[in-house]
């Protein structure tokens, strides 16, 4: 058999290993942007409408105790249906707490 020398080429492995760096860099990117065009609108589409609920959960609570506050004020006696009403919106409370935690799991 010949003698045969094995010759190191660095420039060349340099080239390749630059190349493959940034083909990577490239899919990554890629995912990225994919990832932020067709999922990262849905994600926040779910967290609108959540924060849509909580609103509207909280204006009415607030124009409730508006109401309530007000009634207190003139003393027609419509604090007192207010206190009465006070176990229907803790129950309701619990209910919108309790789909919040489910949807956190």
């Amino acid at each position: 058999m010949k003698h045969q020398q094995v010759v190191v080429d660095y420039w060349t492995m340099f080239k390749t290993m630059f190349t493959y760096l940034v083909l990577v860099a490239g899919a990554w990117l890629m995912f990225r942007l994919f990832h932020a065009v067709f999922w990262f609108p849905k994600i926040l589409q779910g967290k609108h409408e959540e924060i849509a609920r909580k609103i509207e959960y909280h204006t009415k609570r607030l124009q409730e105790t508006m109401e309530k506050n007000q009634g207190m004020e003139d003393g027609d006696g419509t604090g007192k249906e207010a206190v009465t009403n006070e176990s229907a919106e803790r129950e309701e409370r619990e209910e919108i707490s309790g789909q919040e935690t489910k949807k956190e799991k």
